[in-house]
């Protein structure tokens, strides 16, 4: 099957994307949504700029809608924007990184109807420490770009997940509760480096951004560089 990914640049799109390859489908295109707000509530915010490198990185097609960013508008934005990408690529499903967000998982399948799409969303019902486990084992280099939630404090931006970051994220969430997942908006993450791409990506100088309570990382300059 052709499949439009939806594609933030984060672990669970990227994740999704592979499970998707695996399974057989062919990823025609990836497509991220890029909102005029940082408090949208369906699509990442940070750091979407080193999105088309990472389509590069992986020879994959990359497409850019702008939304508002304004809850349940950007949703309908997406729905009229979409549907000339649906057409230039002729794709016959949606794969999204969904994986316990009953919000964004039926905003998916909403569109998905209105065009007789197939959505598949392959970690969906996957437990957070499984799918942490999961990036770990399968070779991604992951970076925590935003955080937006009690307990995780401006130490965490640039941090890289690996065991050590992982077991004191689920301690973390178990005891403020929140996702450890980071699904609901409690952290964002960028993938510097996984199976899929032919180079990695590297972040050669960044901002750190914070507003009393949360924060995110503004990279000033991003490329793609050789695996060593």
């Amino acid at each position: 099957m052709r499949l439009l990914a939806l594609f933030s640049g984060g672990k669970d799109s990227l994740l999704a994307v592979q499970k998707a390859l695996e399974m057989g489908h062919k990823v025609a295109c990836l497509l991220t949504v890029k909102p005029e707000r940082l408090d949208s509530w369906m699509f990442h915010t940070v750091c979407l700029s080193a999105t088309p490198l990472q389509a590069e990185a992986m020879n994959i097609p990359h497409v850019v809608i702008k939304v508002s960013g304004i809850k349940e508008l950007e949703q309908i934005e997406l729905i009229y924007s979409i549907k000339k990408v649906i057409m230039d690529y002729e794709v016959e499903g949606i794969v999204s990184g969904s994986i316990i967000s009953n919000y964004q998982k039926k905003r998916i399948d909403m569109l998905c109807e209105k065009y007789s799409l197939t959505h598949i969303a392959p970690n969906w019902g996957t437990s957070s420490p499984e799918l942490l486990g999961e990036v770990i084992r399968r070779g991604y280099v992951v970076m925590i770009t935003s955080v937006n939630a009690y307990g995780l404090g401006r130490e965490w931006l640039g941090r890289i997940i690996d065991e050590e970051s992982v077991k004191e994220l689920i301690e973390t969430a178990e005891r403020y509760g929140f996702n450890a997942g980071g699904e609901g908006g409690e952290y964002e993450t960028l993938v510097l480096d996984s199976p899929l791409f032919n180079r990695r990506l590297h972040i050669k100088d960044y901002e750190v951004v914070w507003k009393k309570n949360y924060g995110y990382i503004h990279p000033k300059s991003i490329l793609l560089s050789a695996k060593s």
